[in-house]
């Protein structure tokens, strides 16, 4: 027979793991929702900038392309092939460099972000040390 000591000492050593146990799983369920909204939230801005930057491309490269045939074809009828070619070249370095600079903007913005689910990485790491400092308590108290 189990004296009632040792029994007390099984029964609130179960209790104790039994909610250690609970706890844990509870926490994990709030670190997955808090995960699946940060993942929403960022999801829907990367999905912001991409469509932003897709249709000012489009409207971009057709307003630069209109410009530049007016220019080139300018560039032709007043000074010949020469002009043409010339105008055509300082263009392309001029758009060529505009365009590298905006998206060298966007990419920026990006990375300030920090798009990804940050919380829920620190949220897990505290719920990691908490967990490692419960587990060699609840073995002290039995």
């Amino acid at each position: 027979m189990i004296p009632k000591d040792t029994r007390r000492t099984e029964n609130s050593l179960v209790g104790v793991m039994q909610t250690l146990t609970e706890d844990v799983v509870s926490l994990f369920r709030e670190h997955l929702t808090l995960f699946r909204v940060e993942l929403k939230r960022d999801t829907a801005i990367a999905a912001r900038y991409a469509f932003a930057l897709a249709f000012f491309a489009i409207i971009s490269l057709l307003g630069f392309a209109l410009l530049n045939l007016a220019a080139i074809l300018f560039a032709g009828w007043a000074f010949g092939l020469l002009g043409m070619a010339v105008s055509a070249s300082v263009l392309c370095g001029i758009h060529l460099g505009f365009g590298l600079r905006a998206f060298a903007i966007v990419a920026r913005r990006i990375q300030e972000d920090e798009l990804g689910p940050r919380l829920a990485g620190n949220e897990l790491e505290r719920s990691r040390q908490w967990a490692t400092k419960q587990v060699p308590n609840s073995q002290h108290t039995s």
